[in-house]
């Protein structure tokens, strides 16, 4: 085996939930490098075998030539090479190596990733991803925290989605009705966002009002809610501002307002937030920072400081 190639073999571990937020954004090649395939395959998986007198660039030539004819990755820029037990030793290893330095010296690959444990540890906690159709791996959501997603209105719709992930409340962004029935009564809610008075632009103040007392309440539950926000499409301003406030407000995060919405670019580059609906934003983080209380409360507070100061 040519040395170079090793060299050049550097396979970076994500964690499951990072591996989440990589398939719900663009295509991406995968590579699956098991030896026995003890559960089934994630989305859009080419499986690394070697025929009889094979070489190494052969098995790999003909995997990726039929990923190209099937179904090519919308990014050749990130790669997941996929192992059984997250071992760096062994037959599995070797090839993960061997893939990582051909994806990068032939098709512009610059980072590959592979699971931290395994396949093995993925079947733990995503089992449902091995299982998961080309259609509904395009309807993933992005984690942005163990218990907020943000998503689309197809990701709310997919019950399979929503049971594998352990979301049982949503909360759509929409400038319509939706009536999601596999989720149970008063788990769901229904925002349509409002204009500031005398303007076009989003109140999002009015916006969090509605909405942030149903996601705090429901993270706060005892039997642990996970929530997903989503508009639409799924990168629309107003969902994306309920999740960063929401991130800013929970507080277990300890988030600040900028550290919030870049977390939430960085686990879907799609939604940033336009410069105005961010100003607005800013202008609630001390209230979003004391966890978003009714007004009145909050009010009270802030007087109670203003008076400790004097």
């Amino acid at each position: 085996m040519p040395s170079e190639r090793a060299d050049t073999g550097h396979v970076e571990f994500v964690e499951p939930s990072e591996l989440l937020n990589l398939f719900s954004g663009p295509s991406f090649t995968v590579v699956d490098c098991r030896r026995i395939l003890r559960c089934g395959l994630l989305p859009l998986s080419v499986v690394l075998r070697y025929k009889e007198k094979e070489s190494f660039e052969q098995a790999i030539e003909r995997a990726l030539d039929h990923l190209m004819y099937t179904a090519p990755p919308e990014d050749n820029t990130v790669a997941l090479v996929v192992d059984h037990k997250g071992s760096e030793s062994g037959e599995e290893a070797v090839d993960m190596k061997l893939v990582a330095a051909y994806l990068r010296q032939n098709t512009g690959c610059e980072r590959v990733v592979r699971i931290l444990g395994g396949a093995r540890a993925l079947a733990e906690s995503h089992r449902f991803l091995f299982s998961l159709s080309q259609a509904s791996a395009a309807n993933l959501p992005s984690q942005l925290g163990p218990t907020l997603f943000l998503g689309a209105t197809v990701t709310a719709l997919d019950v399979k989605l929503l049971t594998g992930l352990g979301i049982n409340c949503v909360v759509s962004v929409l400038r319509r009705k939706l009536i999601l029935e596999h989720i149970a009564e008063g788990r769901h809610t229904v925002v349509r966002p409002t204009a500031l008075a005398g303007s076009a632009a989003v109140d999002v103040r009015a916006l969090l009002d509605e909405t942030l007392p149903f996601i705090l309440d429901a993270l706060e539950a005892s039997e642990g809610g996970k929530v997903l926000v989503h508009g639409e499409e799924g990168n629309e301003a107003t969902a994306t501002a309920v999740a960063c406030a929401a991130l800013v407000a929970d507080g277990s995060t300890q988030l600040s307002l900028e550290q919030a919405a870049e977390h939430i670019v960085s686990c879907r580059p799609s939604a940033s937030l336009p410069p105005e609906i961010l100003e607005q934003l800013k202008g609630c983080e001390a209230w979003l920072s004391d966890g978003a209380p009714p007004q009145q409360l909050f009010d009270q507070t802030v007087e109670g400081r203003d008076t400790e100061g004097e």
